[in-house]
């Protein structure tokens, strides 16, 4: 089952950011990336680049890569009762195929009420069936396709960017 634990509570994500420290795209030369650089010994962290690793690795050094696959948590479609507009973010999936999302809407959504989603080409897709509405505001779905979360999602979902890069809005395969 699906656990609705307080570390899962959106206001937990909310920070205020800098406006002018935001990229809103990715650079065109990637070794021009900026750099965190902490340095143990020494008890600091440096920002520099990722052209500057030559220079700053030693024998022992540990480097972290991130290599996660992002997501296309981003969810759209419509109340099948009121026709209203529907968004949402996929979460997790638990054993039994069950889905814990977000989601967001004109109204209030009840258990049982369906959502509509709506793959990128703006074509209907399957239907969530809502079922339990969690305290921290999140909700246990049923998807009406046989296929596995990240299938579904990979034909109807989106990159779930922060409004504050271009709008929320991912191009059109990608970022």
């Amino acid at each position: 089952m699906i656990s609705n634990e307080s570390q899962n509570l959106v206001e937990n994500y909310d920070f205020d950011l800098p406006r002018e420290l935001i990229a809103q795209h990715p650079l065109a030369n990637r070794a021009d990336a900026k750099l965190m650089v902490v340095d143990r010994a020494m008890n600091r962290i440096e920002h520099q680049h990722v052209r500057d690793l030559p220079e700053i690795l030693r024998r022992g050094d540990c480097i972290v890569q991130n290599d996660s696959r992002v997501i296309l948590a981003k969810l759209n479609g419509f109340r099948v009762s009121t026709g209203g507009k529907w968004s949402g973010l996929f979460l997790e999936q638990d054993a039994q195929g069950l889905w814990r999302l977000l989601g967001r809407t004109k109204g209030k959504l009840q258990p049982g009420e369906l959502i509509r989603l709506i793959d990128r080409e703006g074509g209907q897709a399957c239907e969530l069936t809502l079922l339990k509405k969690f305290d921290d505001g999140s909700w246990m779905a049923k998807c009406s396709s046989d296929q596995s979360a990240y299938q579904v999602l990979d034909s109807v979902g989106s990159v779930p960017l922060p409004h504050y890069i271009r709008g929320g809005n991912m191009g059109r395969r990608g970022l």
